[in-house]
């Protein structure tokens, strides 16, 4: 997974986003980070355009993430938080 985020985070850089991805919390997740957006101006005005930049990374990963923050939110960088590994419990 964290390869194919790799591979988003390159096609989102060659369209004008200051893509990077970094490792989430505990080894499970990785954060997909946009620096720069270049509908920015347009997602301020229109935050479903967010919204539906999230469900397409969901459904090109296919997997649920989660955006934790926006530029046109008033955040100084989008970050999105997608899944790479399942947790397993402990058996007792």
């Amino acid at each position: 997974m964290e390869k194919r985020v790799e591979l988003m985070a390159a096609v989102l850089a060659e369209q004008g986003y200051a893509t990077s991805v970094r490792p989430g919390p505990g080894g499970f997740t990785v954060q997909l980070c946009q620096g720069h957006c270049p509908v920015q101006s347009i997602a301020e005005e229109a935050p479903e355009w967010c919204e539906a930049e999230t469900r397409a990374f969901s459904r090109v990963l296919d997997v649920h993430v989660q955006r934790l923050s926006t530029l046109a939110g008033g955040a100084h960088v989008c970050t999105t938080t997608i899944p790479v590994a399942m947790a397993t419990s402990k058996e007792g």
